[in-house]
């Protein structure tokens, strides 16, 4: 289930750069699906690595989650 809710954010974080970037002829899907898997590949790696296995199930996604937030906002600024 947890990997299913980093899909969800992912999927979201990559909608919400493309619509900050102000193209006027909107986000392209396939960019949008590109990007949230580069999203999705890089915080399930964090996930399901040893950095995070010490913690409890709740704060690993949490982790997981702002860590996905993080990495959104970098691409944001760097697609800027």
């Amino acid at each position: 289930m947890s990997l299913v809710i980093l899909a969800i954010t992912s999927i979201a974080s990559a909608k919400a750069i493309f619509t900050l970037i102000n193209d006027p002829e909107g986000p392209n899907l396939l960019v949008v699906v590109g990007l949230a898997a580069v999203l999705y590949i890089i915080t399930s790696a964090i996930y399901l690595s040893k950095l995070t296995s010490a913690l409890t199930q709740p704060a690993r996604l949490a982790a997981a989650v702002g860590f996905q937030v993080c990495v959104a906002g970098g691409f944001y600024l760097l697609l800027r």
